[in-house]
């Protein structure tokens, strides 16, 4: 959580490694009203539904980095966690009380 909030420094971590966290964490939390994922507003943002990456993040990075990075997952991970820390996903909370 702390790299995906970005409170450690990028060298201490593999960004695609932490997008697919990020899927997980969504992937766990998205019932809960608490934790305010919109799931439709990441999908429109992306044009691809995120409920498949919950299934499988790699196909999900696949299918995404081809429809924005020409193929780059490396980039496409570093978009999905720079416009969550910059909340172009919504306020998405990572931990629910």
């Amino acid at each position: 959580n702390l790299a995906i909030c970005n409170q450690i420094g990028e060298a201490s971590y593999h960004i695609e490694n932490i997008a697919r966290e990020f899927i997980r964490i969504l992937s766990k939390l998205h019932t809960n009203r608490n934790a305010n994922i919109s799931l439709n507003k990441i999908s429109l943002r992306y044009g691809i539904n995120i409920q498949k990456g919950f299934k499988n993040p790699d196909e999900w990075f696949k299918i995404a980095s081809e429809k924005h990075t020409s193929g780059d997952r490396r980039r496409m991970a570093y978009k999905l966690i720079e416009d969550y820390r910059n909340q172009m996903l919504g306020n998405i909370s990572l931990e629910i009380p």
